[in-house]
């Protein structure tokens, strides 16, 4: 079979393309969830999966509901174009601070956006992942089960105990990822473990310090 070359491909595709095909009202409704799916691979905050279900809860059924779809696109939308701005701010900032000859960003300089933060709506969206996440994947260390149950339970807020666990276990995972992983003979399951606790941590801490 001949193939189309004249198809783009999915890293040829902007998430702007694939926005504009959902919000085409000629197009069937499955190309433009097959195009919403794109816009999700383009833009993720917390998650492919995480962020579809967070969308899903907000919006509606996107399957078969073209104003749900109208709807999450229009959320996924608000929450990146905030993105591009601290991105924005954050290349500049970065372009300053080299041109006073700091050309590595500092270890506390935060990146745009955080690490798994839905900017526009931080602490319903930290909070939907860091149940979902916590529910999917099972098992977590014996020190973190605790902390994410006061977490779900408290709305996400926690006390100063609560926050100096968190900062410690955020440091135990730190520690292990950037000097106590050996690299000679590599235990990837406890890399893996030890990603999953990361995205577990960043998800308590964006709740526990959500600007909204």
């Amino acid at each position: 079979m001949k193939s189309d070359r004249s198809l783009p491909t999915l890293a040829a595709v902007s998430y702007g393309t694939y926005e504009r095909r959902v919000r085409n009202d000629s197009l069937p409704h499955g190309v433009r969830l097959a195009a919403f799916n794109g816009c999700l691979e383009r833009y993720r905050p917390i998650g492919w999966e995480a962020s579809l279900g967070y969308l899903e809860l907000c919006a509606g059924p996107l399957e078969r509901d073209t104003s749900a779809l109208l709807r999450a696109v229009d959320m996924l939308t608000t929450s990146r174009n905030l993105w591009l701005v601290e991105r924005a701010a954050y290349e500049e900032t970065r372009r300053a601070a080299k041109r006073c000859g700091r050309r590595t960003a500092g270890k506390n300089e935060p990146s745009p956006g955080g690490e798994w933060l839905w900017l526009g709506a931080e602490r319903a969206a930290a909070l939907f992942a860091l149940e979902f996440e916590y529910r999917s994947r099972g098992a977590v260390q014996p020190g973190l089960k605790p902390l994410v149950e006061r977490s779900l339970a408290n709305g996400g807020v926690l006390d100063a105990k609560d926050r100096a666990l968190l900062s410690r276990l955020r440091a135990d995972v730190d520690y292990y990822r950037t000097r106590g992983f050996y690299r000679e003979k590599p235990d990837w399951m406890a890399w893996h473990r030890s990603s999953d606790t990361f995205r577990l941590l960043a998800h308590i801490r964006n709740a526990a310090y959500a600007r909204n």
